[in-house]
């Protein structure tokens, strides 16, 4: 592989599987769908930067995973969720591919990079930082992040309220190889804040950028089983959802005969698409907020990046305390 093949293949994670299916249509199944109208769990986010643009330093400890179970399939389903808790009453969920990441800790600091790196001495850094901070606010945290990234790159934008967050962008130009940032902050709840920092360099912003962003899509503050903050079945519908979402892009549906109900109709794509799923956030509508006997769940997600995103509609119900999924199918 030559040296432009390759500095392609890290930065876009192509490969002859994702060609081939962007190269033939999807079998997506329609269905009419309205608003969903209840109060939804949109977990939304972008990202804190490191005071210089070195690589973070190798994790000094193991990191906490929280593996979807898998049956037999195990690990061989490949889509999951890492949950860490930076201290006992308050911690983070974050969905991250494994085939194309991987996470490590380090003074607290989580950090994803590419599995493949490219060499640190020829580009500049590419990862994602998720920090917290006690008792500052994100206010007080974006105004942190804008002086820091004031010390390394060329332009720093004013700071944007969005949704729950305050967030910046930071660069360096448009030159192929220029640095850029992209940094959210959001309370945590508890007097406290999450700061998440992309980084990236434009010739990686389609690829990297792009998958990034969709990951910090499903940032959400989770906090211990001993603090009073969510009705039981929040979790266990969170925890039903992650499982039936790895097994339906997996095409392993196999896996979760005990999450359905008698008659349930699953369609998804056909074939193993776990490894290039890209996950840009999920809802979760139920149809009441204290003792729901139904949801909707909508994973947005997009298995090629040039695409649009596609959803997976997840219909389920409630009965004696637990979630069974009815349907669940493709659409745009």
């Amino acid at each position: 592989m030559s040296g432009e093949e390759r500095l392609f293949a890290a930065l876009n994670n192509v490969d002859d599987r994702l060609l081939e299916r962007s190269e033939r249509r999807r079998r997506i199944n329609p269905r009419p769908w309205a608003a969903l109208a209840a109060a939804c769990v949109a977990l939304a986010a972008l990202c804190l930067p490191r005071p210089s643009q070195e690589l973070p330093p190798e994790p000094s400890g193991p990191v906490q995973t929280l593996r979807f179970a898998g049956g037999e399939a195990g690990d061989a389903l490949h889509l999951c969720s890492i949950q860490y808790g930076p201290q006992p009453s308050v911690g983070f969920a974050i969905y991250v591919n494994e085939e194309i990441y991987e996470v490590s800790e380090m003074d607290g600091v989580y950090t994803i990079r590419p599995r493949n790196p490219l060499p640190a001495e020829e580009f500049p850094p590419i990862d994602l930082t998720i920090a917290h901070a006690e008792g500052l606010s994100r206010a007080e945290a974006i105004e942190a992040a804008k002086e820091t990234l004031s010390e390394s790159y060329a332009q720093v934008s004013g700071a944007e309220e969005v949704g729950e967050q305050l967030r910046l962008t930071a660069g360096d130009g448009d030159a192929w190889d220029d640095a850029h940032a992209e940094v959210a902050c959001l309370d945590d709840g508890l007097g406290g804040s999450f700061t998440l920092t992309a980084r990236y360099f434009t010739e990686a912003a389609e690829g990297h950028g792009v998958r990034f962003q969709d990951m910090m899509g499903t940032f959400a503050v989770v906090y211990d089983a001993g603090a009073d903050t969510s009705p039981q079945w929040v979790g266990e519908l969170q925890s039903v959802t992650r499982r039936l979402t790895q097994a339906i892009f997996a095409d392993r549906t196999d896996t979760v005969a005990d999450l359905l109900a008698e008659g349930a109709l699953t369609e998804g794509y056909g074939e193993d698409v776990s490894g290039d799923v890209s996950v840009v956030s999920v809802d979760y509508a139920p149809d009441n907020d204290r003792d729901p006997a139904s949801a909707t769940v909508s994973v947005k997600h997009r298995i090629n990046l040039e695409d649009s995103c596609n959803y997976l509609t997840m219909e389920l119900t409630r009965a004696g305390g637990r979630w069974r999924l009815t349907w669940a199918g493709i659409e745009k």
